[in-house]
């Protein structure tokens, strides 16, 4: 399996040819990441079928992690079965006493979230764990893991509910509302006509189920985007007004 072909890259080395002092080049590694993570999940899955194993069964897969971006899905949840594999085996202690001491720095929210495989944190997708990771920054200095995952348990519970209105209600003033709550400023400076109309599309549709706020994100963003090019198409707004519009929806 060729790892180095056609991929993205996921960490970079480069190496730097000097040919002369007038001609220097350079050459970057990168890597497929889908085939680094079909090797891994191969690897996971032979695992998985053992009873007991110990360390250096994770020889091979710690490398190739490394090699996926962090916030990579995929990478994520090779991280849940590899942590749940050495938890099963008793191969780490997962009952972690530390305490997060700043708070700037969301990053070790994350990562101690995702080493206690916290499965729902994990699964709200990108947007859902930026969601929570921004209420998390505003906790105390010293956060106590226990505290830590009570808190995240909560705003886990409040992100679906608030779903769950969009899904089901039928005001728009109150959906409206909940999405404001959920995307904030970048919904907030959507155009309002637009953003009502894209509402009423919402509340029309039948079978609508968001299992993350990415599903909804995308959603509004094509709704509105769709709205948008009608009216420019039909003249109700002019050109400055849909290069301004396209604009925020792209920010959003």
């Amino acid at each position: 399996m060729d790892l180095f072909h056609q991929g993205t890259i996921a960490e970079t080395e480069e190496l730097e040819l000097i040919i002369s002092p007038e001609c220097r080049i350079t050459v970057t590694e990168c890597y497929n990441n889908e085939l680094i993570v079909e090797k891994m999940e191969a690897i996971i899955t032979k695992l998985e079928s053992k009873t007991q194993g110990n360390i250096n069964d994770f020889a091979e897969l710690s490398p190739l992690l490394k090699l996926l971006p962090r916030k990579y899905e995929p990478r994520l949840e090779l991280e849940i079965r590899m942590n749940s594999l050495k938890k099963k085996w008793n191969i780490e202690n997962f009952e972690k006493k530390e305490t997060v001491k700043d708070k700037k720095a969301i990053d070790s929210y994350e990562n101690i979230l995702i080493e206690n495989n916290h499965t729902d944190f994990i699964n709200l997708g990108k947007e859902g764990r930026k969601w929570v990771l921004d209420r998390i920054s505003k906790a105390n200095d010293d956060i106590d893991l226990n505290i830590l995952f009570k808190k995240v348990d909560s705003l886990i519970k409040d992100i679906k509910e608030k779903v769950v209105i969009v899904q089901t209600h039928v005001d728009i003033n109150v959906i409206l509302s909940t999405l404001n709550s959920l995307f904030g400023e970048s919904f907030g400076i959507l155009n309002s006509s637009i953003k009502k109309e894209t509402v009423n599309k919402i509340i029309e549709m039948e079978n609508k189920q968001f299992e993350t706020l990415n599903d909804l994100k995308g959603t509004l963003a094509r709704i509105y985007t769709t709205i948008l090019k009608e009216r420019n198409m039909a003249s109700t707004i002019n050109k400055e007004e849909f290069r301004s519009f396209s604009e925020k929806v792209e920010q959003f």
